[in-house]
């Protein structure tokens, strides 16, 4: 079993805004990936960083995967976690949960990831929780 840990704290004690650069792979579909597009440049202006933003099913070797997951309820965590884990298993990085302007209840948005990671992940994963654009909560489970 992974523990829990809210690492919200050391992701913006250590972010370096607008740092870095965002990038898309030769032949990204802008079109198609509009959310990925937004949350992209979303965490450029708020951590920093060099974010690459990949064609479909090319994940190069040695980079750490992130998975997009844009939900409208605490309803959809479950199936939204299980998928991301399976997405990212390869060379697991991180998992981004972006409920848009919905309104949920943290706590069961909690509940529901502890329940799929403890049951269905065996690998460290951060997961990043977005709700209205702002920051909500970073949780590492390792």
């Amino acid at each position: 079993m992974l523990i829990e840990q809210d690492v919200t704290n050391e992701y913006i004690n250590s972010a370096t805004p607008k740092i870095g650069r965002v990038l898309y792979e030769n032949g990204y579909n802008y079109g198609c990936h509009n959310e990925e597009v937004k949350i992209a440049e979303w965490l450029y202006n708020n951590f920093g960083g060099n974010i690459i933003l990949l064609s479909e099913n090319n994940k190069p070797y040695g980079k750490k995967y992130s998975e997009l997951k844009t939900l409208k309820s605490e309803n959809s965590v479950d199936s939204a976690i299980r998928k991301a884990i399976s997405q990212i298993y390869d060379n697991p990085g991180g998992i981004i949960l972006d409920f848009g302007k919905n309104k949920v209840n943290i706590k069961k948005v909690e509940s529901e990831i502890k329940n799929r990671i403890d049951s269905n992940c065996r690998f460290k994963v951060d997961i990043i929780i977005i709700i209205n654009q702002n920051l909500e909560k970073v949780l590492r489970y390792k």
